[in-house]
């Protein structure tokens, strides 16, 4: 670049300098074109796009990282006591994703629904897993009815929701007249819960604006392994949330 024009966009137009940097980054307009293209599609195809690109998938499970077998021992050891204590004789796992850790879970008597909008895990988990028990469907939270269960577990999902859809989903949890909600949720009362695109990802602590949930009936601790020291399933009951 000539010495007289890097003298005169230091001196007048220093401002444009780190913009400019960012714009001109290889990694730039790929970005901004993927950003673009995830904005025009609906949610339900994001979720669709972000599995087919291998986006969450490691060496052991499509699902991401908070479903490998390390990060979930506490909740598979509390799951089984949860049933019993509260009874639950059905429940839909929504989003059930590949199912890698769930199917390690004793689910007693109770009968057991998997449920996700990427029909390709739906078949697979159809095809390996299904019994008298457990079966598998093609749902979308943010669409479709949900039927009645005595508990709907819904893990790691709302993280991944605009505020928008995260309050469509409830609506459509609460409106399904099902029993109980358990629920990822952040329990420090310090974070402050702020929006994204739905398909990103952020902590959310559902007792804090704009949810401001009541005091769960428990808390599952799911810190092992995770690098944080809050992350939590709740359990409430879905009459009780506002």
């Amino acid at each position: 670049m000539n010495e007289k024009l890097k003298v005169f966009i230091k001196n007048h137009l220093h401002f444009l300098v780190e913009p400019m940097r960012l714009l001109l980054h290889p990694s730039y307009l790929p970005n901004f074109l993927e950003k673009r293209k995830l904005n025009a599609m609906a949610p339900s195809d994001r979720f669709r796009y972000y599995y087919d690109k291998g986006v969450w998938k490691n060496d052991e499970t499509h699902s991401g990282p908070d479903s490998r077998m390390i990060r979930t021992e506490h909740l598979r050891n509390e799951l089984p006591s949860l049933l019993l204590r509260f009874n639950i004789s059905t429940l839909l796992d929504l989003p059930c994703g590949d199912f890698n850790w769930m199917q390690h879970v004793d689910l007693g008597s109770a009968r057991y629904t998997g449920a996700d909008v990427v029909e390709k895990l739906v078949e697979s988990n159809s095809r390996n897993f299904s019994s008298d028990k457990i079966s598998f469907s093609m749902m979308d939270i943010l669409k479709d009815a949900i039927p009645r269960y005595d508990l709907i577990i819904c893990r790691d999902c709302l993280v991944h929701f605009s505020f928008k859809d995260i309050f469509t989903a409830l609506k459509g949890i609460k409106a399904s007249g099902s029993e109980f909600l358990l629920t990822t949720t952040f329990t420090s009362p310090d974070m402050h819960n702020y929006d994204i695109m739905t398909g990103e990802w952020r902590p959310i602590n559902l007792e804090l604006p704009p949810f401001s949930f009541p005091a769960p009936l428990l808390i599952i601790e799911e810190t092992a392994h995770t690098g944080r020291n809050d992350k939590s399933m709740g359990l409430w009951r879905i009459s009780g949330l506002p």
